[in-house]
């Protein structure tokens, strides 16, 4: 016996769609156009997609479309969450650049210390060398 649910085609509805973007723009495996309206009839949840979509223009969805979503809800996938997730990312990121930064700093600033001492070790070595030749040869 098969379900119900797998046998009922996904709702579809008739909606009008434009680009906003003053040129024609790719979405949903479609080419929406600038210059004029195009009616098409897509499964709700691509209605839905293309409502979101911050590019294009959707009218004639239906009034029970659930279009607007509470961004609170943890079904939502709107463009400010988005957004605001990846703020917290590069937010997160660039402290971690901080860190490393710092760190590579600090690194650096030992190397020329160590540096400094050896150049430092090797010239009283060639003086003090140099010294015991002169010594030597008088």
């Amino acid at each position: 016996m098969s379900d119900a649910n797998e046998n009922t085609a996904p709702a579809m509805v008739r909606v009008r769609v434009k680009s906003k973007t003053g040129d024609v723009y790719v979405r949903a495996g479609r080419h929406w156009r600038a210059d004029r309206w195009m009616r098409v009839e897509v499964p709700l949840d691509v209605a839905l997609r293309l409502h979101d979509d911050p590019w294009l223009d959707v009218r004639d969805l239906p009034e029970d479309a659930p279009v607007d979503v509470d961004p609170a809800a943890p079904e939502a996938t709107t463009l400010e969450r988005h957004l605001a997730d990846a703020h917290e990312k590069v937010a997160a990121l660039e402290e971690r650049l901080r860190t490393v930064e710092a760190a590579h700093e600090l690194e650096l600033e030992q190397f020329r210390e160590a540096h400094a001492r050896e150049i430092s070790a090797v010239t009283s070595a060639a003086t003090r060398h140099g010294q015991k030749r002169q010594t030597s040869e008088q």
